[in-house]
């Protein structure tokens, strides 16, 4: 019976030990699994699609695709209307002189500062505005990365354009409500917002769920 017990034991640490070091040689954002570390647009094979969808992963043209409806099962929180204190730089993704608002994800401001001015017309953007938010993501970071967001002082929401593979007619008349990222530097994109105010991003991935408080005043 000793015998038995000391053999389960060693059984169930063995295999604690396997699943610890299969999650330490993922990189960061990456999901361990028993295919190897999942990481959108990671290649994969048709054969493996059982074990990727375990982890909100299906295999598409030879390409790993995450599912977004994980991390939208989070709630879209409300902050206070305080905006975010800047957490050091874009080092990482070559501006060292650029402020940084969040880990891994941030807002890439060209006026480096949380105050937005929004630009109106009469036409594509007369009733959501827009300004200029692109998305630096941590290269060390290589999940999925969901960016929502809504208004504090008031019940709007934020809408985005993703530059790429390029901007639009389309993506000018259709503006989403959320941002899907993936992958290390400096991503195109703007946000877009009905009524001038105090809003919150809410940045979601594997491991992390943070909100950047921003305000968007007249241009």
């Amino acid at each position: 019976m000793k015998t038995l017990l000391l053999a389960l034991a060693l059984a169930f640490l063995a295999a604690g030990t396997a699943q610890g070091r299969s999650a330490a040689a993922c990189s960061w954002g990456a999901t361990p699994s028993k295919v190897g570390c999942l990481a959108p647009y990671t290649h994969c094979t048709k054969a493996h699609q059982a074990a990727y969808r375990r982890h909100a992963y299906s295999c598409v043209a030879g390409y790993l695709q995450y599912d977004y409806s994980q991390l939208r099962r989070r709630p879209v929180r409300r902050p206070g209307c305080t905006l975010t204190p800047q957490e050091g730089t874009l080092k990482r993704n070559g501006y060292g002189g650029v402020p940084a608002w969040g880990s891994p994800a941030s807002p890439f401001m060209p006026e480096r500062s949380l105050v937005a001015s929004v630009d109106y017309d009469s036409v594509v953007y007369s009733e959501y505005g827009v300004f200029k938010a692109m998305w630096a993501i941590d290269p060390r970071y290589v999940g999925p990365v969901l960016v929502r967001g809504r208004q504090l002082d008031g019940d709007d929401i934020l809408k985005f354009e993703k530059g790429e593979p390029g901007f639009s007619d389309q993506t000018r008349a259709h503006p989403t409500s959320e941002l899907h990222e993936s992958g290390g530097y400096v991503h195109p994109s703007v946000t877009r917002v009905r009524t001038l105010g105090c809003y919150a991003y809410q940045v979601d991935g594997v491991g992390f769920s943070y909100s950047i408080v921003f305000r968007a005043v007249a241009s």
